[in-house]
């Protein structure tokens, strides 16, 4: 036979005092002492239910307190790469603008240096022209 617990033993014990009382084996004495172990028995109980249902709300507690406590810290860094992320976009955006006038700056430098060459060519060729002239 299993090991009975003390709610099964308990249980098992008013049954053979409620089987008795059917029976009228016992006296009104002995039905008031069986009563009274009965009351104590089922009183022991239910103050060890109570501290059950304590323990498992503190636990419960402290569970809903710590997923609180990390669904913070979960949000919190989610909340800091979200600004990381949007710092990071302004910066690239503020880099390309910068590059895109410093593309242009070159390109205009590039163009101007161009038109320098086209005109030093052509002062060349004029003044090879000249010489060849003579």
């Amino acid at each position: 036979m299993s090991e009975q617990t003390r709610e099964e033993k308990v249980m098992l014990y008013s049954d053979e005092v409620l089987d008795n009382i059917k029976k009228n084996v016992l006296s009104k004495e002995d039905f008031f002492i069986e009563y009274d172990k009965l009351l104590n028995s089922y009183t022991k109980l239910l103050k060890r239910y109570k501290k059950i249902v304590k323990l498992s709300d503190a636990f419960n507690n402290s569970l809903v307190n710590d997923n609180k406590e990390i669904s913070q810290k979960a949000r919190a860094k989610i909340m800091n790469n979200a600004s990381d992320q949007r710092k990071l976009k302004e910066k690239m955006a503020i880099s390309m603008l910068s590059d895109k006038k410093q593309i242009e700056y070159l390109s205009k430098s590039l163009e101007s240096a161009i038109s320098e060459i086209r005109i030093l060519k052509e002062k060349t060729k004029v003044r090879f022209i000249e010489k060849n002239k003579l």
